[in-house]
């Protein structure tokens, strides 16, 4: 007996969250060995804006999306020069 769809998920969930939790970024784009957790990740956000995603699964992938958040980079000037306006 092989491996249900639904422990493949799991599986690549924790896998996602491990990552995030290690590497205190996103997987990026620009990184060879990420690219397989950023298509998960793209594929299961659309799964889920469609509505199309089980309810149990769409728990999980919404702390997912909350721990992405977390770890969103910000522009640091931006973010430190935020009340200054430009001098012109």
């Amino acid at each position: 007996m092989g491996i249900t769809q639904d422990k493949l998920w799991l599986n690549k969930w924790r896998e996602v969250n491990y990552f995030v939790d290690q590497n205190k970024r996103r997987p990026s784009k620009h990184r060879k060995e990420d690219h397989a957790m950023l298509n998960w990740i793209k594929y299961n956000r659309r799964k889920y804006q469609r509505g199309l995603m089980k309810e149990d699964r769409r728990q999980k992938f919404e702390e997912l999306e909350k721990k992405l958040e977390s770890v969103t980079r910000i522009n640091q000037y931006a973010y430190v020069n935020k009340q200054q306006q430009p001098q012109d």
